[in-house]
């Protein structure tokens, strides 16, 4: 189980100026590729390009971020890809297709999964946004993102053959009541205390067969990434 701090990410700023990506952790370059290893995943990687980022130049199996979109423009082209995008922050976005096509993301917490190589046209609906990215290679990964509610006591079962990524959306603050903000989160003899923003990463193969424990005052929202090699 590994911490990642919303301080921790890596940041670049867009070249179009657009906005900037944050990078929570990136998948290793396939078995089959030169200095290739396996789905067991990272961090690091390059960042940049238009809306959401490309791959600077690597070959990343998949690659979870969070982007800040301040203005209108076009989604990198991810050829070979896809990705899923989920809202977590703002009004919304409407993706716009050459051939009429639309996407809107509008609903926070909903993932929604597209062909990277669209060629698509953001547009923002009523200022900045903040999504959730999961960019994957569909021929290496099985992938899947999905919202988690953290209602005071959740388990998140382990699976030892996935790597799982748990990243905190939502959570109550402490308040004047001096209680503890943030979701305490125990695998095995392992734990960490997340703050919106942060995430827990859970490399296949761990050491831990253990499950995941989640506890909070009150109601708290996370995304749950799973990924899994392709056969």
């Amino acid at each position: 189980m590994q911490h990642l701090t919303l301080q921790s990410y890596r940041r670049m700023a867009w070249r179009n100026g657009g906005g900037q990506t944050a990078e929570i952790a990136a998948g290793p370059t396939h078995p089959d590729d030169p200095d290739g290893s396996d789905l067991g995943g990272g961090l690091g990687g390059g960042l940049g390009g238009g809306l959401g980022g490309d791959l600077g130049g690597e070959a990343f199996s998949w690659r979870i971020s969070l982007a800040d979109v301040t203005q209108d423009g076009p989604y990198s082209d991810f050829s070979g890809y896809r990705r899923i995008l989920t809202l977590v922050a703002g009004r919304g976005t409407e993706l716009c297709g050459r051939s009429g096509q639309s996407l809107r993301i509008d609903q926070h917490y909903q993932p929604r999964e597209f062909d990277g190589a669209l060629p698509l046209q953001g547009r923002l609906l009523d200022g900045p946004i903040r999504n959730f990215n999961l960019i994957y290679r569909p021929d290496r990964v099985r992938a899947t993102v999905q919202r988690l509610t953290i209602d005071r006591q959740t388990m998140v079962p382990a699976r030892q053959p996935e790597t799982r990524l748990l990243f905190l959306a939502q959570a109550p603050g402490g308040g004047a009541t001096g209680r503890r903000a943030g979701v305490m989160a125990r695998q095995g003899g392992a734990s960490a205390r997340l703050q919106p923003g942060d995430s827990l990463l859970l490399a296949a193969g761990g050491p831990s067969p253990d499950s995941l424990r989640l506890a909070c005052r009150g109601l708290a929202t996370a995304l749950l990434v799973t990924l899994e090699q392709s056969a």
